[in-house]
């Protein structure tokens, strides 16, 4: 008989507790750890220019959003890949000294049973036979034995103690005592193969390790208890988020035990990262239980462990892939480690968690269950051909449907390299982490990373992008207790972001940072600023960031109207305060409006510079000026690349000079004759960045600027451009000589100012970047330029701002695949002249 499984039997019970409140039919699953993961056979991975997959996926997603996009990419990978869940296996090298993990020695014990029994059964052995046989049943009771050492020795868990009591101790006497092939059978019956059975048990546990390779932009590695609704009718998505949803919360919320043991494990992670990372790698806690330690309320916390592990984007490819092998192998040891200790935690506290689930759950309405981080979005968003199912459903037996659901305890996730996640994460939130007593030593992201999330989810709800526009209210109310939490670090923090603020916004903008009466107010003021400072490049143009300082004046003193669905969400909302988090939301909308204007007024300034058609009509006057400035500015870049300081060398200098940012895409839009839909995702052009890359990486980019740069350009301004140049550190900033214009409404007030049209930079390079010559120009190559707008994406901070250069990066990523894609290659047709057959 079995030996007893009290966990098994508490997680049954609270399936049928969830199933009476949701409705639904759901059942306790296997708990066989997997791996979810694309593969192929088509392509070779060292099939260099054999990435036709990368263009098919992009293609077919283009213009789409959420669901769809998901959707259209999964089809699009489908004709190039299959999906497939297999045992998760380490990566790294295995050391010799180590351990066999207890699937391994079971298997191989069971495979040793199976061998004797099959030769058992061919008749009596010999007495030389009989040896071996007895042998290689000591060798599998030895294996079965070890399984215990991964398991909590101080325990009185049935499944553990019964293989080992009464199954194996003693069992080692009678193979030694046996004299016959009878005796090795009734060893096999009666001892080893009982204990495998029950070791299996224990090994398979009650909870399940599940490692997700599938998802683009992270890793998502779980522990996780899986459970399943049966239905004799399709099954929703809407159902699985409700079915995990409500299973996560019953299984964690108010469990003193679970939490606990958790924190611990918590613990443990960070411990291991730390060691294994090497300083190239941190953990931390995130979500909603992260968000109730920073409001000093870590009882409020709610539902699962969402954390995160980032490692240093910055890092060369083959370093940061060395760093991710050896972080994942000591995750998914730990994972399997926790599971493991799971089933000895829940058989202890079996009994209590089935008692709980006969009373109601207690309800907490502080309770903090906000997702706010990078894999929020995609909760419980397995497409059909994403689906981790393991039970494939048949017409005619019944249920018909089954689908996955699950109690999450752990999620870990780490975004990959390339991503702007992994690089907004490890600029943003790895120097402000927050671990302390406070925090009971796990840690944390810092103020600054709560509100900048939450001012974005705000600026998304108020821009109609949310998925979640009905929880706008709650966000707001929860932004404002941390705007109002008291901490030095957090001033000392807000003081900084104060003093890079640029005076040139003028007086008045500077003094509603401290004029609200409030330090909320003050404190959200200043991080918006900030992110705009940053975003628009404020401190780099006075023109410009005196136009910003007058248009922000302006709208402050207008009364937003925000959309009529927020509306009824905040009349729905019984704790929100007119004249606190009403206040709160004014000052967001202040923002989002002058972002919408700013945004509109990059695409006219694009156009008033000469590199985009101007949007409805305009005057012949308009475009004879545009066609001027783009003149002048052209003119002037061609003078910096045919400089003879660097042309007309008498020796090798190790610097290379290269168009970059939106002028390059630019090019590279024009040099692919890429169709004008295309182009609107693209960056508008407001001004050319030229930069000046040296391979030396202790060269001052100061000094260089200064020796090889300034007095052949000074010469060309003061000469044939009539224009002076500004000098900022290892930066140069040129302006238009003229004003441009610009009326933000119609019968509003215009605004003049020069804008800062050329900017010249020396940036230090490991290594030389990729280089396209496009026209006869070196121009930044596509991969570097990715790159590039990954970084800028990354420290934009402001939301319309970071949405623009996000699709540009994307944009560039289809023109890649278009050109590395040979048989899609854009060819535009020859000029008949060049004597060249387009044929």
């Amino acid at each position: 008989m079995p030996a007893q499984n009290d966990g098994k039997a508490a997680l049954e019970a609270l399936a049928t507790a969830v199933s009476a409140t949701t409705g639904l039919n759901i059942v306790l699953g296997t708990q066989k750890d997997s791996s979810l993961s694309w593969r192929g056979f088509s392509v070779h991975p060292l099939q260099i220019l054999e990435n036709p997959q990368q263009h098919a996926a992009l293609e077919a997603s283009r213009g789409k959003e959420g669901d769809a996009r998901t959707d259209a990419e999964q089809e699009a990978l489908s004709r190039f890949f299959f999906f497939q869940s297999t045992p998760p296996l380490p990566i790294g090298p295995i050391a010799a000294n180590a351990r066999l993990p207890p699937e391994t020695l079971l298997s191989d014990a069971r495979s040793l049973l199976t061998k004797v029994s099959h030769e058992l059964s061919n008749g009596p052995p010999s007495n030389d036979r009989l040896k071996v046989l007895k042998a290689a049943l000591r060798v599998a009771h030895g294996k079965m034995n070890t399984c215990f050492g991964f398991f909590r020795p101080d325990t009185n868990v049935p499944l553990l103690e019964e293989p080992q009591l009464t199954h194996l101790d003693g069992a080692l006497t009678e193979i030694r005592d046996a004299t016959s092939g009878d005796d090795l059978k009734a060893i096999i019956r009666d001892r080893l193969e009982p204990a495998r059975r029950d070791l299996k048990q224990a090994i398979d546990g009650n909870a399940r390790v599940q490692m997700f390779y599938n998802i683009e932009p992270f890793l998502l590695f779980r522990l996780l208890v899986n459970f399943q609704i049966e239905s004799d009718q399709e099954i929703s998505v809407s159902d699985r988020q409700r079915a995990s949803g409500q299973l996560t919360a019953s299984l964690n919320n108010g469990r003193g035990w679970l939490i606990t043991w958790i924190k611990r494990k918590l613990c443990e992670l960070d411990e291991t990262i730390t060691r294994v990372g090497g300083g190239d790698a941190f953990f931390h806690l995130k979500g909603g239980r992260a968000l109730a330690y920073l409001l000093g309320k870590p009882e409020d916390g709610e539902n699962d462990w969402d954390t995160s592990i980032v490692i240093n984007p910055n890092l060369p490819s083959v370093r940061w892939y060395d760093c991710f092998n050896k972080v994942h192998d000591a995750v998914l040891e730990l994972l399997q480690q926790f599971k493991r200790d799971f089933l000895v935690l829940l058989q202890e506290h079996a009994r209590q968690l089935e008692a709980s689930l006969q009373q109601p759950q207690p309800q907490n309405p502080n309770g903090v269950d906000e997702d706010v981080e990078l894999d929020a979005a995609l909760e419980e968003e397995d497409p059909p051909i994403l689906g981790d199912d393991e039970e494939i459903p048949l017409p005619g037996i019944a249920p018909k449907y089954v689908k996955s659901c699950k109690a999450e305890l752990i999620d870990i996730g780490i975004p990959r390299r390339d991503t702007v996640e992994a690089l907004e994460q490890w600029l943003h939130t790895r120097d402000d982490l927050i671990k302390n007593e406070n925090t009971e030593e796990i840690p944390i992201p810092g103020f600054l990373y709560y509100v900048d999330e939450y001012v974005m989810m705000v600026r998304e709800a108020l821009a109609g992008r949310s998925p979640s526009l009905s929880k706008t209210p709650k966000r707001i109310r929860r932004l404002w207790d941390i705007l109002s939490l008291d901490s030095p670090d957090f001033d000392a923090r807000i003081k900084e972001l104060r003093s890079h603020i640029p005076a040139t916004l003028g007086n008045k903008p500077l003094e509603i940072l401290t004029g609200q009466g409030n330090k909320q107010i003050s404190i959200v003021l200043t991080v918006i600023l900030e992110q705009f400072n940053k975003a628009y490049r404020l401190s780099e143009s006075q023109g410009l960031a005196s136009v910003f300082g007058q248009h922000f004046l302006s709208v402050s003193q207008q009364v937003p109207i925000y959309p009529q669905d927020l509306q009824q969400a905040i009349a729905g909302d019984n704790q929100f305060r007119q004249e606190t988090h009403g206040l709160l939301l004014k000052w967001i909308a202040i923002a989002a409006r002058v972002s919408a204007d700013f945004e509109a007024h990059f695409k006219m300034r694009a156009a008033d510079l000469g590199f985009a058609a101007y949007d409805g009509a305009s005057g012949a006057e308009a475009q004879k000026k545009a066609a001027q400035r783009r003149n002048w500015i052209i003119s002037f870049v061609q003078a910096i690349y045919s400089n003879a300081l660097l042309l007309n060398q008498k020796e090798e200098f190790e610097i290379q000079l290269a168009a970059a940012g939106s002028f390059a895409s630019y090019l590279h839009a024009d040099y692919a004759n890429l169709p004008e839909e295309r182009r609107k995702a693209f960056d508008p052009v407001v001004s050319i960045d030229l930069k000046f890359y040296t391979l030396n990486p202790a060269a001052d980019p100061k000094t260089v600027l200064e020796l090889m740069v300034l007095p052949g350009l000074n010469e060309n301004l003061s000469t044939n451009f009539a224009a002076q140049a500004t000098v900022k550190d290892a930066e140069v900033f040129i302006s238009l000589p003229a004003e441009i214009e610009w009326t933000p409404a119609p019968n509003g007030p215009q605004f003049k100012y020069k804008p800062v049209v050329v900017k010249i930079s020396v940036v230090r390079n490991e290594g030389w970047p990729g280089i396209s010559y496009i026209w006869g120009d070196p121009v930044l190559s596509l991969r570097d330029l990715i790159g590039e707008y990954a970084q800028t994406t990354a420290t934009a901070g402001e939301y319309e701002a970071r949405e623009r250069f996000r699709n540009s990066a994307t944009a560039l990523q289809e023109l890649l695949t278009d050109f590395t894609s040979a048989s899609l290659r854009p060819r535009p047709p020859f000029p008949a002249a060049n004597g060249l057959s387009t044929k």
